[in-house]
């Protein structure tokens, strides 16, 4: 009777021991199957499967085909011993301190060898981002990191940290280092200090920038100058000159004409040249009354 109970019972349990080896692997995801530790299916698509339940076989699911974010630093301990960020102090070139914060966007390409490569690859990847970081800022001073040198740091850091992780095998690919603040310590007036540094400099270039502006526009009002006063001269050059040559052509015929007839030609000289000086002069008919005859005195006046 108990032998023929745990018969019935062990036909019962065995479908549902089987129907337990199901899995589904949404469409983002990844899965790679295992047999007695035995890496069986390296890459198993989106949908249903079955697999050996435990504890002959076991089933890994991540997500591969999305982005996932690691903030670097947070698989790191916690340093209670300090009474601000510690975990986000950072030493740059010449021993300054800057105080970070890096998110690490990637993908998984190859769940097999992310399985495979450590035995905690999402702690080997944060290994990986602290070294490439303190790397990056070591090699460069303060001032550079956080002014120039910041645009290019994310992409720095990812290039080193795909040619580490390649190196391992880990079927990592880094999307993206995302920069997410980088300062100086804010503590003991550190960052109060930088500020003011940098907004003397800020100042300085913007009073460089004005002294260029205002240099341009002097040179650009003294050639607009130089172009007018050069302008007018061409002009008046050329009007003397036109003159000349009138007059050269005037002298000429008159040359010519008193060749001819020198006394018609003296006295047309002379009328020419009296008509312009009385052309101005205002004349007065007087009688004159002294006289014995009807004869009148001419006045002129200007």
């Amino acid at each position: 009777m108990i032998k023929k109970l745990l018969y019935g019972l062990g036909l019962l349990l065995l479908p549902l021991y089987a129907v337990s080896g199901f899995y589904a692997v949404e469409p983002e995801e990844t899965a790679v199957t295992y047999i007695f530790g035995k890496m069986i299916d390296r890459n198993v698509e989106a949908g249903i499967h079955w697999n050996a339940p435990y504890p002959f076989g076991s089933q890994t699911v991540r997500t591969t085909k999305a982005n996932l974010i690691l903030s670097v630093g947070d698989t790191a301990p916690t340093l209670e011993s300090f009474t601000f960020g510690a975990r986000n102090l950072w030493m740059t070139g010449g021993a300054s301190l800057v105080e970070i914060q890096v998110d690490i966007q990637y993908t998984i390409t190859q769940l097999d060898l992310y399985e495979t490569s450590h035995d905690n690859p999402e702690v080997f990847l944060d290994y990986v981002a602290q070294k490439m970081l303190t790397r990056s800022l070591v090699e460069q001073s303060v001032d550079d990191i956080l002014t120039t040198g910041r645009q290019l740091l994310g992409s720095r850091i990812r290039q080193a940290m795909q040619d580490e992780l390649d190196g391992a095998n880990t079927g990592i690919q880094v999307q993206d280092v995302i920069v997410k603040s980088l300062s100086p310590p804010n503590n003991d007036g550190v960052a109060d200090a930088f500020q003011l540094v940098q907004n003397a400099n800020s100042d300085r270039y913007r009073r460089i920038e004005q002294a260029e502006t205002q240099k341009n526009q002097m040179l650009f009002d003294a050639e607009a100058e130089a172009t007018r006063i050069r302008n007018e001269g061409l002009a008046d050059q050329f009007s003397r000159l036109e003159t000349a040559r009138g007059e050269v052509v005037r002298f000429t015929s008159l040359a010519e004409e008193w060749q001819k007839s020198p006394e018609t030609m003296e006295r047309r000289i002379y009328l020419e040249e009296m008509s312009e000086i009385l052309n101005g002069v205002k004349v007065y008919v007087v009688p004159d009354k002294s006289a014995q005859s009807d004869s009148v005195q001419i006045l002129g006046n200007r």
